[in-house]
């Protein structure tokens, strides 16, 4: 198999090696990558959601990606809404 081929694989049709999207690692790059999200998506609504990490509260929207903010944790647990439910038991 040519190596070449199976690289290709990994670029969307139309796309170059140069067009391709760079995948965040350090936790710098994540804050100034979701500060961008946030100038682009301030009229979206979000949820907020707990790090299972640091434990910081982090506020996705749908466009996000699921990250911590602060440390780069991909963990994370939403939180719990403090509005009661009742339901009706037979």
């Amino acid at each position: 198999m040519d190596p070449k081929l199976g690289f290709n694989l990994y670029n969307l049709p139309g796309q170059s090696a140069k067009q391709k999207k760079k995948v965040p690692d350090k936790a710098t790059d994540l804050i100034k990558l979701t500060d961008a999200q946030n100038k682009t998506n301030k009229n979206q609504t979000g949820v907020e959601y707990i790090c299972g990490n640091c434990g910081k509260d982090v506020d996705l929207k749908l466009s996000d990606n699921v990250r911590c903010r602060y440390c780069g944790h991909r963990i994370l647990y939403k939180k719990r809404t403090t509005a009661g439910m009742m339901y009706e038991a037979r």
